[in-house]
């Protein structure tokens, strides 16, 4: 990426709190529209044990079951949003494992962006990695940080310049290692071992503690599968430390415990 590129992102993160909550609306028949795309991301925690190939056929699979193919025609008008409101949308989409997901959004625009097709595509970055930024949330922040392997995104933008806006299209496809039902399970089983450490009146170190000793005392790597394909948790769990921030973000923040990991 170029230092000019660079900066404009830069840019895009400190002006979003600036922008206009409501922007003026662009439809696709008023602004000349370019397609836009983003090659295929890894999660930076796994970059040591994933290879981008062999994901491949993956995400041309899940763009086939979700129609993705129809994205390029914009029948009906979209609504674009602030990027905080899309932001807040792709956290949502993450939470469900929503495989393939759209946002409409509207960014900053300058005529001193020369290549606003690699300029579109870093603001797509940018909005998936604000979409788990910690909040406190036990699903959101880390945890979601933890749950998905790779990712790419297609899409379209038009440049207002009377406005300084570019309007842009996005979908992602992702791919998981949890799905929406998994998760759900897990929520139920984290609220109902919570409850059997007795908590509730325990202090901070207390609660830490009781949670850590649970882990270490009752977590093991199950080897035996580690070379079925079908188990895409093993990279989760591929380190200690892996384990203990995948399972200390959810039980440390349902105990009201702030447990964000420190990024590089």
């Amino acid at each position: 990426m170029s230092k000019r590129i660079l900066s404009m992102i830069l840019a895009f993160c400190c002006v979003l709190a600036l922008l206009p909550v409501t922007a003026p609306r662009a439809s696709a028949a008023e602004l000349p529209m370019q397609q836009v795309s983003v090659p295929t991301k890894v999660n930076p925690l796994y970059v040591d044990v994933l290879d981008v190939s062999d994901f491949i056929d993956e995400l041309k699979a899940l763009k086939r079951q979700d129609n993705y193919g129809t994205m390029g025609t914009m029948s009906t008008e979209p609504t674009y949003e602030h990027p905080n409101t899309a932001r807040n949308q792709i956290r949502e989409f993450l939470k469900a494992r929503n495989s393939s997901f759209t946002v409409y959004y509207y960014a900053p625009y300058s005529p001193e962006i020369t290549d606003c097709q690699a300029y579109v595509g870093e603001t797509a970055i940018v909005l998936l990695a604000a979409a788990m930024d910690h909040t406190g949330n036990p699903t959101e922040g880390d945890y979601l940080l933890w749950q998905w392997g790779t990712y790419d995104c297609d899409g379209m933008y038009g440049v207002d310049e009377e406005n300084s806006l570019v309007f842009v299209q996005i979908t992602y496809t992702m791919t998981y290692y949890t799905t929406a039902e998994q998760e759900a399970e897990m929520d139920t089983a984290v609220v109902k071992l919570l409850e059997d450490l007795d908590l509730e009146e325990a202090d901070t170190y207390a609660k830490i503690k009781k949670v850590y000793d649970y882990i270490c005392s009752n977590v093991t790597y199950d080897d035996a599968n580690l070379e079925d394909d079908s188990y895409k948790l093993k990279f989760t769990f591929k380190t200690d430390a892996g384990i203990l921030n995948y399972l200390n973000h959810k039980e440390f923040t349902v105990s009201d415990i702030t447990f964000q990991q420190k990024k590089s």
